[in-house]
């Protein structure tokens, strides 16, 4: 009966997990036209835009993905306080030209950029997940 009982609870729990994963799996629109660039600017008076600006030759940043992930999960409502987006770097210049997003010196970081009300409130350099988080969590007035 006990052994039963353990089955039926693993059982469940994987049920639960797989479930989870499924209905917050990431979305990231990568943005290709100025079109869809003002989009997601007019998104970012509802939600915190988040940027992550490629080289075309290196594509998005995969390593954070998890951290994108982790949000979803963690923060209630995520999906309405969050919007996920990829843009390279020469298209963020071209449709941003007022803002200096990518420093001249940048080289091959990472770089993310969280965009609310059409501001640019922070732009970080390189794979820095903890300070992602952290600027996040601050902006949205929430605990990580």
């Amino acid at each position: 009966k006990l052994l039963a009982s353990l089955n039926f609870c693993r059982s469940s729990f994987r049920f639960v997990c797989a479930k989870m994963s499924r209905k917050l799996k990431l979305q990231q629109t990568n943005i290709e036209t100025q079109e869809q660039f003002d989009e997601v600017l007019a998104k970012s008076y509802e939600k915190l835009v988040v940027l992550d600006v490629y080289k075309t030759w290196s594509g998005p940043c995969e390593i954070i993905q998890p951290t994108f992930e982790y949000m979803l999960i963690n923060i209630d409502d995520a999906v309405k306080l969050l919007e996920f987006v990829t843009i390279d770097q020469e298209n963020v210049k071209k449709f941003f030209p007022s803002v200096e997003i990518v420093p001249d010196n940048h080289g091959c970081r990472p770089l993310f950029a969280l965009v609310k009300d059409e501001q640019v409130q922070k732009v970080i350099e390189g794979c820095n997940a903890p300070l992602l988080l952290q600027t996040v969590a601050s902006i949205l007035d929430v605990e990580l």
